[in-house]
């Protein structure tokens, strides 16, 4: 069974849920201290989706098809891609001692005050909706999380102004994914 299947089961369930098609991976040896990770990812993503525009590594990937979309994510010792076909996403993860409450009083929006989002949490989500946004956005500063819910332990569903995702904890890392909901 896949080592990362804690993080990809869930995540596709959520997309499964959302009636979107995914092809998702998370691999050590996609980390961005590995020689030619990049690289590596973006193999993943033409094997997966026969695209050759993927890999252009001057290029962020975005677009699959005319529906479609992808998302590469990658931290000091892991990286990862999901592809949908029917949808756009934005995936994020990163090691969660990595972000601390002084990244986090930069990044809160007073509106998201009350919401009591715990900093590495917020992170990943603001990243993996500026990325299903990022024909639309300049910055994460701009995301502005809505709705913050605790489904488990380690598990937590939000709302951005058109985004709707899932965010986990997991070992050491913190994961999220958004599903842009204003798509046609």
């Amino acid at each position: 069974m896949h080592s990362y299947h804690s993080v990809i089961n869930p995540m596709s369930l959520f997309l499964r849920k959302n009636k979107i098609h995914s092809k998702m991976d998370i691999r050590n040896n996609w980390n961005s201290n590995t020689v030619n990770y990049r690289h590596r990812i973006r193999r993943w993503l033409f094997k997966k989706s026969y695209d050759e525009s993927v890999m252009d590594i001057n290029q962020i990937p975005f677009g699959y098809g005319q529906e479609g979309s992808y998302s590469i994510s990658h931290c000091e010792d892991l990286g990862g891609a999901i592809i949908v076909k029917n949808g756009i996403v934005g995936l994020d993860f990163e090691t969660s001692s990595r972000i601390h409450s002084r990244i986090q009083q930069k990044l809160e929006l007073k509106n998201e005050q009350p919401l009591r989002v715990p900093a590495d949490i917020m992170w990943v989500i603001k990243e993996a909706a500026f990325k299903a946004n990022q024909k639309n956005l300049n910055t994460i500063f701009q995301i502005e999380i809505k709705k913050f819910k605790k489904l488990r332990k380690n598990r937590w569903y939000f709302e951005t102004e058109n985004t709707t995702g899932l965010s986990l904890r997991w070992k050491k890392w913190a994961f999220a994914i958004a599903l842009r909901s204003d798509f046609p």
